[in-house]
């Protein structure tokens, strides 16, 4: 599997190896790091369903939100905000 960030040039690429899974990245963004983040804080809800979360729009851009997570920026080309799940 390969995670590109087209707005930073970060890669993140997790191959299966003699040694078990590996992850490869490079960038100034942690690709990998973030979706473990993303992840820890979803089954630490209890993994919630889809109908319970919401999506939000505003001025400073696109958030999903759930009562019992962290709150996480969509916003395209916005690599401070991405950052911010590292």
């Amino acid at each position: 599997m390969q995670l590109v960030d087209t707005v930073t040039g970060s890669v993140a690429a997790l191959t299966c190896g003699e040694k078990g899974w590996q992850v490869r990245e490079s960038g100034p963004l942690r690709l990998w790091g973030a979706v473990e983040t993303v992840l820890d804080d979803y089954d630490g809800a209890g993994c919630p369903p889809p109908e319970t979360f919401r999506l939000g729009i505003d001025l400073t851009g696109q958030y999903l939100r759930h009562p019992r997570m962290s709150e996480l920026s969509l916003a395209k080309g916005d690599s401070e905000a991405q950052k911010s799940i590292n």
